[in-house]
């Protein structure tokens, strides 16, 4: 398959490239041979988007096993995500544990949409005050043992964990995690700025929606969000839905970290791509109204957003270029996770591709090679 006439976004610009490609990109030219191809005629030529976290989509949960995973895979595709980390909540060790099943399934089976790269866990090692829409109920102490249990057999399907660093028990999870090549993300904490570089020193390199659920920075405390803004070791995982966020957070966290250490996600829940209405994350009824999803007390609960339309308001109304907005969505999440066939245009990586015209609209999706829109 070829794309000819496209606007390739490659060493971080746009080059006008023909591009050869079948499951993997093979090359990327001034001119190929005619073969089948596919006529960009100027539109942009971008990596696949990559959503690290993400409960839900398409009126399903993750929680609720292979058949919903295999859901959200054909339903965010449409969208332009060619690849994701399904999310788990705050449950119990049985419902986790089933949930992973799930996941670990459909990694193993040929992608009908969107690529399953793994599990992020979010929870259940939370500070309590911190928990936003997690369930208090199943917050539990961090202990290599607890994940042991949760993960028997499951292990290799965990890419990310989620965790509050000044429990106690924490640190050692986070080292001995992080010996397991498991990603680790400070956050739901209550952690001063001390804390979390503790965790950052024993290999914690990332928070989870940045300035949500965790210590705000003032001038004498930096709480969480200052050591996430000061170090050069934590990528700043962010929701752009400006409801979570204003643009001017998002401004702030952009200069102080640049399109390197920023990683746009969703954190969606069942409730993406459906119509405003009432239902559930982690047993709990949510009600979406006017693009927000919250808890009957106001509390906010995951997004109903897509990568595609977070690009879109990156630079439409923060006002990122396009070219620097793009590894948010594509090559940094791909190193969070150390997927070195992601996220970007070279040859011998995935070809996840998405053609977006001048309007950023998405005009076509391959994954791996398979045009799926």
């Amino acid at each position: 398959m070829k794309i000819i006439n496209g606007n390739v976004y490659i060493d971080k610009g746009f080059e006008r490239l023909e591009l050869s490609f079948g499951k993997t990109i093979k090359s990327a030219a001034k001119v190929l041979p005619p073969d089948e191809s596919f006529d960009a005629a100027g539109m942009y030529v971008v990596p696949g988007f990559i959503d690290t976290h993400i409960h839900g989509f398409g009126g399903v949960d993750t929680m609720d096993g292979a058949d919903a995973v295999r859901t959200m895979s054909r339903e965010l595709v449409k969208h332009g995500t060619t690849a994701f980390l399904p999310t788990t909540m705050t449950a119990s060790v049985a419902d986790t544990r089933a949930a992973l099943k799930g996941i670990a399934e459909v990694m193993k089976e040929k992608p009908q949409g969107a690529a399953v790269l793994g599990a992020y866990m979010e929870g259940p090692c939370f500070a309590a005050n911190k928990r936003g829409a997690q369930p208090i109920e199943h917050l539990q102490l961090p202990a290599i043992e607890l994940y042991d249990e949760i993960t028997d057999g499951l292990d290799e399907a965990v890419r990310r964990f989620a965790i509050a660093p000044e429990l106690d028990g924490a640190l050692p999870l986070v080292r001995e995690l992080v010996r397991r090549r498991v990603q680790v993300s400070i956050g739901h904490t209550d952690a001063t700025y001390e804390q979390a570089m503790a965790a950052v020193e024993q290999g914690a390199s990332s928070v989870t929606h940045m300035y949500n659920a965790m210590t705000p920075l003032t001038h004498r405390n930096p709480g969480a969000v200052g050591a996430a803004l000061s170090s050069k070791h934590i990528v700043c995982e962010f929701i752009a839905d400006l409801i979570h966020l204003h643009p001017a957070a998002i401004r702030t966290m952009f200069a102080a970290k640049g399109e390197d250490l920023c990683c746009a996600v969703t954190d969606s829940m069942m409730a993406g791509g459906m119509p405003d209405g009432e239902y559930a994350l982690g047993g709990q009824k949510v009600y979406v109204r006017e693009n927000a999803a919250r808890l009957a007390d106001g509390t906010l609960a995951g997004s109903v957003l897509t990568l595609h339309r977070s690009l879109v308001n990156m630079v439409s109304v923060v006002g990122v270029p396009l070219a620097q907005a793009l590894p948010m969505y594509t090559e940094v999440p791909a190193n969070l996770i150390d997927d070195e066939d992601r996220g970007r245009i070279e040859v011998g990586c995935a070809a996840d591709i998405v053609l977006l015209d001048t309007f950023l609209n998405i005009k076509a999706v391959f994954v791996g090679g398979k045009r799926m829109v």
